[in-house]
């Protein structure tokens, strides 16, 4: 019974885990960094901290220009002087699982193609959104807020990313806010493994004496 008792212990030990959900930080996710004294400014390279904007292309940073998002905050649209672009920063996830990445959306009203098209990439993985301007102005952006889903295979750092998929000569483009993301997996119990770990060692200990 012994001898049945500590292998079982051993067993469970090796196959215990733990839930384990977190908030992944985003640097700079509600683009409140720099702060906007006037309308907007269109920044290219490493002008918007936490972020890197795609080679030779432009983003515009929304200040006062239009209606804010629902959080408050400044907001990003991602057609800048007649350049599709993206905007990306790497970020750590702490547990294998799912990344969920949430985010405002909305579309610059003032020209264009109504419809506006986003593509969300999160290492190899890609989510596409669509946001219609029809019907919307600077002072009813309409805002949305969507969620993208992914599945990190390790605990790591991954490559997150908006990349703005209208003409790549378009100057009013998708218009995102308020980014956050969280994990949610499972990790090894550490501290319920040693416990059972420990009992099964004791229980052996006791069978090698009873033989003995």
């Amino acid at each position: 019974m012994t001898k049945i008792s500590a292998m079982s212990l051993a067993a469970l030990s090796l196959t215990t885990s733990a839930a384990l959900a977190g908030n992944i930080t985003i640097a700079n996710g509600d683009f409140s960094t720099p702060t906007e004294t006037g309308t907007f400014t269109t920044m290219s390279g490493n002008d918007l901290p936490g972020w890197t904007i795609g080679a030779d292309t432009t983003i515009d940073h929304i200040g006062n220009y239009w209606q804010a998002p629902p959080p408050g905050g400044q907001s990003v649209d991602l057609d800048g002087s007649y350049t599709a672009s993206s905007i990306f920063q790497d970020i750590y996830v702490p547990v294998a699982g799912t990344v969920t990445v949430n985010f405002w959306l909305a579309g610059n009203p003032d020209g264009g193609d109504p419809s506006k098209s986003l593509a969300v990439w999160f290492s190899e993985e890609v989510d596409q959104f669509s946001f219609s301007t029809s019907g919307h102005d600077k002072n009813s952006m309409g805002w949305t807020y969507e969620t993208a889903t992914f599945i990190a295979p390790s605990a790591a750092t991954y490559t997150l990313a908006f990349r703005s998929q209208d003409d790549p000569q378009s100057a009013f483009g998708p218009v995102i806010a308020g980014v956050t993301a969280n994990a949610s997996g499972s990790v090894p119990d550490a501290g319920l493994t040693a416990v059972l770990l420990g009992a099964a060692v004791t229980g052996l200990g006791a069978l090698r004496r009873k033989i003995a």
